[in-house]
């Protein structure tokens, strides 16, 4: 078992890439607490083919230009009490959780034709049997945002299980800007999951104003989930307005779906919750 941690660094104007883990074939753990970087033209952690945990503590990313984080490894990641203002998008070559926890992703956007998931994207091929679970805990997503693709702030694709706990979207919001008038999906939160076992679950979590009038265009439902368990509890969705579906939740072939205690208020949209194709 090895053991690595960086305690209160800071670096700035980084040209290269300052942290590379590759081909440890045994159990790592990896920490970084109370560090700062900012201003940088490339990745600033790599991980590759380890087996263990990351853990980033109170450290703030500021002005990433590419990825701050690149994993494509089996291994676990957790993040504690981090500002994030970059979007996070791993390679996916293995099952692994993300797990966030008190963290803030704040001003993250992506740009691009049927790019999707402005602060988190994660992305499992149809190819793979890989199980990819995203958990977030008293987490908020600030001002996140994709244009010309799906999950303004998450986009989770053939995900295994989300957890929402405590957790706040404000301001997010999808603009799918091509000429054929498409709607981006999932406002704050767009998730198909890979099994219909798989759970989607939210609780005490707010999405509000996402987006917060109907001057962005082409938007479609706030939260969009496909297939799998749903499980929504002591929810609130209020100030949204989109032009298509759900001002609220949007359920497609869902296995199971369980809303209790949740409040939509002065959502606008062709409908609040809409909920079909069960199987």
């Amino acid at each position: 078992m090895l053991n690595t941690s960086i305690l209160k660094l800071t670096l700035l104007n980084i040209s290269l890439s300052p942290f590379s883990r590759t081909h440890f074939s045994s159990y790592c753990q990896f920490t970084v607490d109370r560090s700062f970087f900012s201003n940088s033209y490339n990745t600033l952690f790599y991980f590759h083919n380890l087996a263990g945990q990351n853990k980033f503590s109170k450290t703030i990313f500021h002005n990433i230009l590419n990825r701050a984080i690149l994993a494509d490894g089996s291994i676990d990641y957790f993040y504690n009490s981090t500002v994030i203002t970059n979007r996070l998008s791993p390679l996916i070559s293995s099952s692994c959780t993300f797990t966030f926890d008190n963290c803030m992703f704040r001003n993250c956007s992506i740009r691009g034709e049927t790019v999707h998931g402005g602060a988190v994207s994660i992305h499992v091929s149809p190819s793979d049997l890989y199980d990819v679970d995203l958990s977030f805990t008293k987490t908020s997503f600030y001002n996140c945002n994709t244009a010309g693709g799906h999950g303004g702030a998450i986009y989770g694709f053939r995900l295994g299980d989300l957890s929402l706990d405590r957790t706040c979207f404000n301001n997010c919001c999808t603009q799918e800007s091509s000429a054929t008038g498409d709607t981006g999906m999932g406002q704050a939160c767009f998730i198909w999951h890979r099994t219909t076992s798989d759970h989607s679950k939210a609780i005490f979590s707010s999405l509000s104003a996402c987006p917060d009038s109907l001057a962005v265009r082409n938007t479609e439902s706030v939260l969009s989930i496909f297939s799998g368990h749903v499980d929504i509890d002591d929810c609130n969705f209020t100030n949204n307005w989109v032009d298509k579906v759900a001002s609220a939740i949007c359920l497609t072939e869902q296995k199971l779906c369980n809303i209790d205690f949740t409040n939509c208020i002065n959502c606008t949209g062709e409908s609040t919750m809409h909920i079909g194709g069960f199987e």
